[in-house]
This record gives C-alpha cells, structure tokens and sequence, in this order.
C-alpha cells in the first residue's frame, strides 16, 4: 500500500496539465468499471459454467442476478462521498478499484461453488466499486473544469460506456476462440469453452487493477482555481469575485431582513444573486418549481404574486406555488425540500423505468439471439455495437441536454427507447440483419 502510494506522488505540473490528466484518469477508471456492461455476455459463460461443471441447478435467466447485483449500488453511494471526505478521490478509488479486481479475481474459486457465491463476488465486485467510485471522480474532474462540465462528465460517461467494445469480443475471443455455437439450452457444454471461462475472471481481473492504478495516477485532487486559469477567463472570474461580495451584502440583508420586526409588502425580489460563470456558459437557466423555500437556500428568487405575510415572517402561497421558482444550475435543494417537488418523483420514476429498461436489453440481448443465431461472434459484436452507440449518446447528450433542456432532450429519447423495444420481437424474422 505504502508503494502504491508514493507512486502516486507524481512530480510537479503546472495546473493545466493536471486538469487534462485528470480527464484521462478519470475516463480509466471509468473504463475499468464499464466490464460490468459486459456481463450480458460473460453472464452467460458463468452460468454455463456454474451448470454443467458444478452442477448448479440455475437456469440461463438467474444469470441476469450478476447484473441486478450492482444495482443496488445506488443504495450505497452516499458510503462513496463518505469515504471521499476520509480518503481523498485517490484513496476511495484505489479502494473501489481493489474491491472490484479482488472480487473478480475470487470468481476463479466461486465458480466450483455455488450460483450464491459467484453473484455474491462478481456481482458484488462491481456493487461496490460503483458505489465507492462513481461519484467522487466525476465530482472532481468536474472541479477541475467547471466551465465544461457537461463535455468533462459526459466524456467519463463515455468511457465507462465504451468499456464494452472491448471488454465483450476479447472475453468471446478468449473463450471461444473457435466460435462453437451454443446448445438448445442457449448454454455452452463444450469443455475447452468451460475451461478457459474460468481463466478468464484472472485476465479480466489483471486489466481492470491495471486501468484502475493507471487512472488513480493520472488523477489529481481538485485545486482551487485562481482567475485566469483553467476554464475561466479572467472576466469571468472577476464576475465571480463581484458575485462574492454581492452575497456577502445579501447575507447581511437577509438577516436584517428575517429580524425585521415589519417586513416590506410583497416585494418582487427577495434575493438577487446569479451564478455568472454558469449563466455566461450556458445563457439559459434550468427553473425548478417548489412548495416553499428558504432564501439562504437559493441563488435566485424570485416571487410574482404569490407572498404574503405570516407570524413567521413572508411565506408562499401554497395554492400559487407554481409562482415560486428555484433557479441556477450551481445550487441544490435540500432533500426535505426536494421531496415535496413533484418534478422529483416524476424524474426518479424515469430513472427507474430507463434503468429497468437498460439492464434488462443488457443481459437478455444474446440470450434472445441465441435462440435464431448461432454465431457467438456476430452476438458479441453485437453487444459491442451496442456499447458504441451508448458511447456516443452519453458523450453527445450531456452538451446537447445543457443548450435544451433536460425534458425536450429526454421525451423523444425515451419515446424511441420504447418504439425500438417494443419492435424487439420481429428481429428474429429477420436473422442476422
């Protein structure tokens, strides 16, 4: 460990190269962490494994548990910005990445075991990995280019996206090299397949510690940024500083404000602070209806006709909440407040749905292949085809998403998701094509 770290003890570099070796760094442990799209593939050489060398009664559908295991990363990812705050980015990812090598490294031995304990480590590898890792890298390559955080976070996004392109022919080529079908089972019996399957978890291991120290080099903790470098223009920062003082003067006048024994009759702005870095960027402002807010909880306030006065100072008219708007794309509201948002459940269930969505055409896209195509290498150039488009999608809709908007950007989206899945069913009619 003590080795480890004193490598990553890089020598001196100005502040732009640390930026841009951060995106590369990023994007690597990124990358190590997409082999978990390719376990619609890999799944299948497991389960094949599990059931004819170790006499597992699972079917080929239990194999989509190696991918519903790290789904419940989401449920653990607040253990990733706690570690952060502990251990540094460096740190947490090195730990991520060590959980996630590990883990697949143990896969070797759970094979001869149970379905249980291959979930439970190769599955769990990524669980945890995920949920150490995905957050604190994004967070702070997004530090380090705050005037582009989309392209930065949607180039991250991308890698990790990417990974499948060659994570899913190499695992095919490794395992059958020869290209042999799959039984009527949708299974591979062949014993040289089932062999080089299991030592195949080593190889996937080996290069997944490799990204993962390469990326951890590469990745710098967030500097502060003086006006003039990295993205921001010296008029930029120059607005920031203004911005500074101005809430500064604000602060001070909304406590006098709040301490006010009367208080002025429905005034049109209550606080008048705005982001200028992110306005300048963008020229739009993304606007979040709310019930009620607290002002030093917002950038920018703003109340039309819905105020009027109570024991406990100005509220908002509840009937004309529509009226209140929460605005600036740097801010964010507090969960108790973002609770009572309808946009939030409406987008969680979005969420929820598109992953459902994602995670089931994952794992079942060579499955329903192998029901009317017998080419194990067409089917893993077919998830590979798959990854690219991802690829491109994340890279692309992150900026493209920055100068529409969210919803003009995710209802036709999500309108063609459906369209393309529901025509899932005719592709067996028309083999290969």
């Amino acid at each position: 460990m003590t080795t480890i770290m004193m490598m990553m003890r890089a020598p001196r570099l100005d502040f732009k190269t640390k930026s841009y070796l951060t995106v590369l760094g990023t994007s690597l442990i990124y990358f190590a962490m997409g082999l978990y799209f390719a376990a619609g593939n890999t799944g299948v050489y497991l389960t094949s494994y599990l059931i004819y060398r170790s006499n597992s009664d699972m079917k080929l559908d239990d194999a989509i548990w190696f991918l519903s295991a790290a789904g419940f990363s989401a449920l653990l990812l607040p253990m990733g910005g706690w570690l952060e705050g502990k251990l540094g980015v460096r740190g947490v990812c090195l730990v991520g990445g060590l959980l996630q090598s590990c883990g697949i490294f143990a896969t070797y031995y759970a094979l001869d075991t149970t379905f249980f304990w291959v979930v439970f480590v190769y599955g769990g590898s990524f669980l945890v990995s995920l949920a150490s890792c995905y957050t604190s890298p994004m967070v702070n390559v997004c530090k380090w280019h705050p005037n582009h955080r989309g392209l930065v976070s949607g180039i991250g996004a991308a890698s990790m996206a990417l990974a499948p392109t060659l994570f899913t022919p190499l695992i095919t080529a490794l395992v059958n090299p020869n290209n042999l079908p799959a039984n009527e089972l949708g299974l591979f019996d062949d014993d040289d397949i089932l062999d080089r399957t299991k030592r195949s978890t080593i190889i996937q291991g080996t290069i997944t510690a490799t990204l993962f120290l390469i990326g951890i080099l590469f990745t710098f903790p967030a500097e502060q940024q003086e006006p003039g470098q990295g993205d921001r223009g010296p008029s930029e920062g120059s607005a920031r500083a203004k911005g500074s003082e101005e809430a500064q003067q604000i602060k001070k006048q909304e406590e006098a404000y709040w301490h006010a024994d009367k208080h002025p009759d429905k005034p049109t702005v209550i606080v008048e602070l705005v982001d200028y870095r992110r306005l300048s960027e963008t020229g739009q402002r993304e606007v979040l209806a709310v019930d009620s807010l607290k002002l030093q909880q917002a950038t920018k306030l703003k109340v039309k006709e819905a105020l009027e006065d109570g024991e406990d100072g100005m509220k908002v008219d509840t009937k004309q909440a529509p009226s209140v708007y929460y605005q600036g794309l740097d801010c964010s509201l507090e969960p108790k407040f973002a609770f009572r948002t309808l946009e939030f459940w409406l987008l969680s269930l979005k969420v929820l749905i598109s992953e459902l969505i994602f995670i089931y055409l994952l794992f079942m896209y060579k499955p329903y292949g192998q029901t009317f195509i017998q080419d194990d290498y067409f089917l893993s150039s077919v998830g590979a085809a798959c990854a690219i488009s991802n690829t491109l999608g994340r890279l692309t809709m992150g900026h493209v998403k920055d100068k529409l908007g969210y919803k003009a950007v995710s209802i036709p989206l999500s309108a063609t998701t459906m369209l393309f899945v529901t025509l899932m069913p005719l592709t067996r009619f028309m083999d290969k094509l």
